[in-house]
């Protein structure tokens, strides 16, 4: 799982490869990063463009702001699913991962480094 992840969120993050830029903003790109992280298939591709857009107003690059926004949107569909079985830090890192794609332009330079939860000290 954990290999699973580190995998989606380097393809995520860089964005750009084979010499082709990825728009990552597409809705069918985050609802396949949001399945992915969490295993939650039972949201549809505007659920998770609406918590990509709520991480984005809300300014989910501030890791308590994504822990928060995960704890209300993400857990209540994971803590219905005895099969998904995910940190906080890492449902975090799922809100942290969709806002990035979202609206990475939004991101200070300093939360970019920073990297999502579960990442810094």
């Amino acid at each position: 799982m954990r290999l699973t992840v580190l995998l989606i969120l380097l393809l995520t993050s860089t964005a750009c490869f084979e010499g082709r830029t990825v728009d990552t903003r597409q809705p069918d790109q985050i609802t396949q990063t949001g399945v992915n992280m969490t295993g939650i298939t039972s949201w549809t591709t505007e659920d998770w463009v609406r918590l990509a857009e709520r991480a984005c107003r809300d300014g989910a690059w501030n890791h308590e702001v994504a822990l928060r926004i995960a704890d209300e949107e993400l857990r209540p569909a994971v803590d219905a699913d005895p099969e998904v079985g995910l940190t906080d830090d890492q449902l975090g890192a799922v809100v942290w991962q969709l806002a990035l794609q979202r609206c990475r332009d939004r991101f200070p330079d300093v939360a970019l480094r920073q990297g999502q939860p579960g990442l810094s000290g």
